[in-house]
């Protein structure tokens, strides 16, 4: 994602249409937070919050579990407690269901 190569939109598709797998994209980093797990990687996050709402829940989201580092502040900056997540550049976010989205 960071690289420009996938765009939510693409990969969602890609995904849901199973020209993809989940095993091609990188892996979700996911760190311990709080006494609870916190993705990192919020683009991977919110492509597979839309295909679990798009009936695709039996993928199994490949994810490695990484320290907190440094830039953990800058990456992990909800105000919702990540209920939704805003898609940058756009007026549009992705909820926990369709319903919020």
């Amino acid at each position: 994602f960071s690289s420009g190569k996938y765009s939510i939109k693409d990969t969602f598709l890609s995904l849901h249409s199973r020209d993809l797998d989940p095993e091609d994209l990188p892996l979700m980093d996911v760190v311990q937070h709080q006494g609870s797990y916190v993705s990192i990687s919020n683009r991977r996050l919110a492509v597979f919050r839309l295909l679990e709402m798009y009936g695709k829940s039996d993928l199994r989201v490949p994810v490695e579990f990484v320290q907190k580092m440094g830039s953990f502040s800058s990456r992990y900056s909800t105000q919702c407690d990540g209920h939704y997540a805003y898609l940058r550049h756009t007026e549009f976010y992705i909820g926990r269901t369709r319903e919020e989205t």
